[in-house]
């Protein structure tokens, strides 16, 4: 059984060229911003479960 070429695609198609905000929702323009929601979100995880467990003792 022969082996494939390296490269057997046709020269007109090349691969995709993805964009660098690819992947985000519709509400977040980067993926700084992305980040900084996410970290947000878990420091407010944080500090309630910590107000909780001090109300609760």
């Amino acid at each position: 059984m022969p082996l494939p070429e390296a490269d057997s695609r046709p020269a007109d198609r090349r691969p995709a060229e993805h964009s660098p905000n690819e992947g985000l929702p519709p509400f977040v323009k980067t993926w700084r911003q992305m980040y900084a929601i996410i970290a947000g979100v878990l420091l407010l995880l944080i500090v309630l479960f910590y107000a909780f467990m001090i109300n609760f003792q």
